[in-house]
């Protein structure tokens, strides 16, 4: 690297030796401490070829790490940066090969979900629509029996149809197969994962407030669209956790992707654009 650094490989396990799936907690190991980043101003994560079950956890492992040394006025903590590739197209025909028979929460985001205690405390689940992905809708709505289902959809994005498109797509399976009220949808920017937060986040704190008399609920998010509403919405279940509120994020993984091609038409080479977003640190003037 001519003096600029050094690269040292950091291993993402997928399986352990019992053949159960650790992705999501294997890449929230990956750093343990703040002093894994001693020396640099900046971390800057790349997350554009990354699988959900390992850019979620890696983020969420890396603001937990810069939010508790935050505190410690001895510690110099470096401003945190992900960057992605956006490119709404082209996710469209991305799609997942050897998908698993189940759904699992990812790590550390369970939500409290096997928590005797709570077992009573209605559900709400609230899933990111993407194309694709309609047996990984269906394995999750197994796995959380929500009580409520409040769909996201991309509204506005880049091809203003996109949300009726998705909606006609899983026409069936929203609505005759798991009821979901036309009322509980939930429309957030295509390419402001800010946005997505706040839309969520206003969500939640109305089924908190309005099921209080209930003793409690319960949130689960799904990440089914593109990496930056995907952001998003790690960022709700990033503060919500913070705050002691039982929130889980329910994932399907894949052995591979491949490109569905099928009757796309011919796009430029290059389409979409880089996005930066800067989660952690403070503005230096100078």
């Amino acid at each position: 690297m001519q003096g600029r650094g050094e690269i040292l490989p950091r291993e993402v396990k997928t399986k352990s030796a019992e053949g159960h799936r650790i992705t999501s907690r294997s890449a929230g190991k990956l750093f343990r401490t703040l002093e894994d980043f001693t020396g640099y101003t900046d971390v800057v994560l790349d997350i554009s070829a990354m699988p959900r079950a390992v850019y979620m956890p890696l983020i969420a492992k890396i603001l937990f790490l810069l939010d508790h040394a935050l505190g410690d006025s001895g510690l110099n903590c470096p401003n945190f940066h992900v960057l992605v590739w956006e490119d709404p197209v082209l996710d469209q025909n991305i799609r997942d090969e050897g998908v698993e028979d189940t759904a699992v929460y990812l790590h550390p985001y369970s939500g409290g979900m096997d928590r005797q205690a709570t077992a009573g405390q209605p559900k709400v689940w609230i899933p990111l629509l993407g194309e694709g992905q309609r047996a990984q809708l269906q394995r999750i709505h197994d796995l959380v029996v929500p009580d409520e289902i409040c769909p996201v959809l991309p509204s506005p994005s880049l091809s203003p149809r996109r949300g009726d498109d998705l909606v006609i797509e899983y026409h069936d399976l929203l609505f005759d197969r798991l009821r979901v009220e036309p009322r509980n949808f939930i429309y957030c920017s295509e390419q402001n994962p800010f946005e997505v937060y706040r839309q969520i986040t206003r969500a939640i704190r109305a089924y908190r407030e309005s099921l209080s008399p209930l003793g409690g609920s319960k949130f689960v998010l799904s990440a089914l669209s593109s990496k930056l509403l995907s952001v998003g919405a790690l960022l709700v279940a990033y503060d919500f956790k913070a705050g002691g509120v039982d929130i889980g994020i329910a994932h399907v993984e894949c052995h591979g992707y491949h490109m569905d091609d099928g009757d796309t038409p011919p796009r430029p080479k290059q389409q979409g654009e880089p996005v930066g977003l800067w989660l952690s640190g403070e503005w230096d003037e100078r």
